[in-house]
């Protein structure tokens, strides 16, 4: 009865060394697997916005269908300038593609609509560089506060 009960303890240990046999060489030969997974996976959560533009809000100068590519970083590091055109995950609309829009009021400024145009804090906002001559700009209210930590953006059309 000993001999059998040892001979089968010789049977389990040998599978047992095979399988961390295996791993081992498992883990030698392809250890620059995971790495070539994880890394790209952990850049496009945390370091880059990469999507297709799904609204034609942006349209001429970010087509529908546009594949996008953007530094979420940059917010945090305060570079974020009016004018600058910003994408991000719309939580309403972010299955359909990635939302494309362009800074118009930064953190504590007042927007305002009227008479075709874009007043920050009392000032017309000189959008020349990016919408054709004779463009009214129009909003649902006439008057926005941008709260701290918030940026105001809109589509060129």
């Amino acid at each position: 009865m000993a001999m059998v009960e040892k001979e089968q303890e010789q049977q389990e240990s040998k599978v047992s060394r095979r399988i961390l046999q295996g791993l081992r060489m498992l883990l030698k030969t392809y250890w620059f697997i995971l790495p070539c997974f994880i890394i790209p996976l952990l850049l496009a959560k945390f370091v880059f916005l990469i999507g297709s533009v799904a609204s034609p809000s942006m349209e001429p100068t970010v087509p529908v269908g546009a594949i996008v590519l953007s530094n979420r970083m940059s917010v945090y590091d305060g570079e974020v300038e009016r004018g600058a055109i910003v994408s991000f995950n719309h939580p309403e609309t972010s299955i359909y593609g990635v939302t494309v829009k362009r800074v118009i009021g930064l953190p504590g400024e007042t927007v305002t609509f009227y008479d075709g145009g874009v007043y920050i804090n009392g000032e017309r906002l000189d959008e020349s560089a990016y919408l054709p001559e004779g463009v009214m700009t129009v909003a649902p209210k006439s008057s926005y506060e941008v709260p701290e930590g918030r940026y105001f953006v809109m589509g060129d059309n």
